[in-house]
């Protein structure tokens, strides 16, 4: 009676550690797409910004270079007293 008490036992928890581990599995297979989408569109996302960024980037940097450019002549001016 104890042996076939213990078996049953046994067998009840094998088949819900099986049952626990294919949800598990289950729930992994379900979600693998959308963590693979996820992935793709943070990388997607960093190339656009990237891309993006880079000309506007540029065109700040050129815009601080002219106005950098256009406050040594007004120094040199100022400092020669001929104005231009």
């Amino acid at each position: 009676m104890y042996r076939k008490k213990h078996h049953l036992m046994k067998m009840f928890l094998l088949k819900m550690a099986f049952n626990i581990f294919s949800f598990l599995l289950g729930a992994f297979t379900l979600s693998a797409p959308f963590v693979f989408y996820t992935l793709i569109g943070s990388v997607l996302n960093a190339v656009i910004h990237f891309i993006f960024s880079l000309p506007l980037a540029a065109m700040f940097l050129v815009y601080a270079y002219s106005g950098f450019e256009e406050s040594i002549y007004l120094y040199r001016a100022y400092k020669n007293e001929c104005f231009y």
